[in-house]
């Protein structure tokens, strides 16, 4: 299993990053391998919507859909995969770091 953590900080007020990030268009912007996203349920930002996307991973493209288990505005989004070739979570937590 693999268990990777990644910390950034971004200087930009928590609800832009979040806005930011948890806008479906703008997934391959950040996410690495990322080479398009769509929505499946009408609204994607909510508890048991469903997200998919196009990546490409070690030469290999492939087409993977995601169910959205954790949606806190600002705080926290939790995408578990439901198919591809990779299973597990992806658990983004944003918090402010100063002013």
């Amino acid at each position: 299993m693999i268990d990777e953590h990644v910390s950034e900080f971004i200087d930009a007020p928590v609800h832009e990053v979040f806005h930011f990030m948890s806008r479906v268009e703008t997934l391959p912007e950040w996410l690495d391998g990322c080479q398009e996203s769509w929505a499946i349920s009408d609204d994607p930002y909510c508890v048991g919507a469903e997200v998919a996307h196009i990546d490409q991973v070690m030469g290999q493209t492939f087409e993977a859909h995601f169910e959205v288990t954790v949606w806190d505005e600002n705080e926290r989004m939790v995408f578990q995969a439901l198919d591809g070739p990779f299973s597990g979570t992806s658990d983004e937590r944003f918090r402010p770091e100063g002013d």
